[in-house]
């Protein structure tokens, strides 16, 4: 009798952790926008001291331009590849 109760106490804390291990584990972290804007900046490399800005390519979908001038107006001129 006390080993089938030893035996369900085991089970009971295994399944308990398990739960709360699986509850933390889809805890989302909400990223301000502060955050989220600076992220943005540094994937376009608005803040690099490189001589090359890579941007969104205007003809091919997923594909990225290089060009020696970050221009707001025109993202792909004096473009090296697209």
């Amino acid at each position: 009798m006390k080993k089938k109760l030893l035996g369900m106490v085991v089970v009971a804390v295994v399944a308990i952790v398990a739960g709360y291990n699986v509850y933390i584990s889809q805890n989302e972290t909400k990223l301000s926008d502060l955050v989220l804007a600076n992220v943005e900046a540094f994937a376009w490399g608005g803040e690099t001291s490189g001589s090359y800005y890579l941007h969104p390519c205007p003809t091919h979908a997923g594909a990225e331009c290089s060009s020696k001038k970050y221009d707001e107006g025109n993202r792909c001129a004096k473009l090296t590849y697209c």
